[in-house]
């Protein structure tokens, strides 16, 4: 792995990281999750600036560009506090209908998902669970040449704003499958749930949602789970950079208030247990950052011990994210908590991720099995 950003993933960088300051106001961030802002706005701004299409392969009609690449943009869209579908549509949807190979035969979802013109999203946690990796929410029955889909899940990110949904289903006489439905199917209804932060989050119910055979991907029973689980840490990879991306948002935000804010004649950045805090936080995020592009590069390369490593950096951000959030809100005193002031946006970023795709322990006992433990 090559820890030196090549010169077009640097004019990357700075090209998104300039538009997100252009267009985006850190104060208002929290609108999209609040649902003051749609996440269709959002997305058609970010497709313009060619995030949606990142990653996906040119002959998919992408920009095939590593996921790497796309970890790098969206950190920056964390340091702007930018929440959109991109980490969503291409992670959970858009990249398992290629490794599929479906970019034939569903080329026009494909390109929907690339052009930003739809918002992708997949059904991970059924009612009462709390582990993406635990159970399926769906089975269908067989009626005529189509599928009836019963099930539910908790969570999904952007349910009440998708255009697909992808669900692993159990089907009569099929066995696991992985089906396609377009909202608003007949027989698919949502409802939006209330967050901390991140993603908006919504319900999804299935009552007798009616698909037909070509909503079913041609990916053997066996394979399924492979590309489930590719999904999701696909999404956790990206969501570990754009976590890294709003740690650094609050370190920025502290070190400035550190040189501004004067306490006893002097900047209060001058304490030492000030500044050390500042440098705990710097330390935190740039071992995590480094972890994420580890698992990035092992997860494009399809390494074998791309999951353990997803693992690592998933689990040990959750601990950077609880340094960073504790230091940042001591070097800033009373008003970090206002909302006035942004650093709140950031807070409620670590906190959704923390709260996201596996908590520590889930992440522990993942590395834990993997060295065989």
């Amino acid at each position: 792995m090559d820890l030196i950003l090549s010169d077009e993933q640097r004019q990357l960088v700075a090209t998104v990281r300039q538009y997100v300051d252009r267009k985006f106001d850190r104060t208002l961030q929290g609108e999209v999750t609040n649902g003051n802002r749609s996440s269709h706005e959002t997305l058609t701004q970010l497709a313009a600036l060619g995030l949606t299409s990142l990653a996906v392969p040119e002959e998919a009609g992408g920009d095939g560009g590593s996921l790497i690449d796309l970890a790098l943009a969206v950190e920056e869209l964390g340091r702007g506090g930018v929440t959109s579908p991109v980490i969503a549509s291409t992670s959970l949807v858009a990249l398992p209908l290629i490794a599929a190979g479906e970019a034939t035969n569903r080329s026009e979802l494909i390109s929907s998902l690339a052009n930003g013109s739809s918002i992708g999203t997949m059904g991970l946690l059924p009612p009462g669970v709390r582990n993406e990796w635990s159970i399926r929410g769906t089975s269908g029955t067989r009626e005529g040449t189509e599928w009836l889909l019963s099930g539910a899940f908790n969570l999904v990110p952007y349910g009440h704003e998708a255009d697909v949904l992808m669900v692993d289903a159990e089907l009569e006489g099929r066995g696991r499958s992985l089906v396609i439905l377009r909202l608003p199917d007949e027989g698919v209804s949502t409802r939006r749930q209330r967050v901390i932060g991140g993603e908006p989050r919504a319900a999804v119910h299935l009552d007798g949602a009616r698909i037909s055979e070509s909503r079913v991907l041609a990916v053997e029973p066996s394979d399924v789970a492979r590309s489930v689980d590719r999904a999701i840490d696909t999404a956790i990879v990206l969501q570990c950079a754009h976590t890294v991306g709003a740690c650094e948002a609050a370190l920025e935000l502290s070190v400035t208030w550190a040189k501004d804010r004067s306490q006893f004649g002097r900047p209060i950045g001058s304490f030492q247990s000030v500044s050390n805090r500042c440098a705990d936080m710097r330390s935190g995020i740039d071992a995590a950052r480094l972890l994420t592009w580890e698992a990035a590069w092992a997860l494009g390369r399809d390494r074998p011990d791309a999951s353990e490593l997803v693992s690592v950096a998933k689990h040990y951000l959750n601990q950077v994210g609880d340094l960073v959030e504790r230091n940042a809100h001591q070097v800033h005193g009373a008003i970090g908590y206002s909302t006035e002031y942004p650093l709140h946006v950031f807070t409620r970023l670590i906190k959704a991720f923390q709260a996201s795709y596996g908590t520590s322990s889930v992440h522990l006992e993942r590395v834990a099995e993997a060295i065989g433990l």
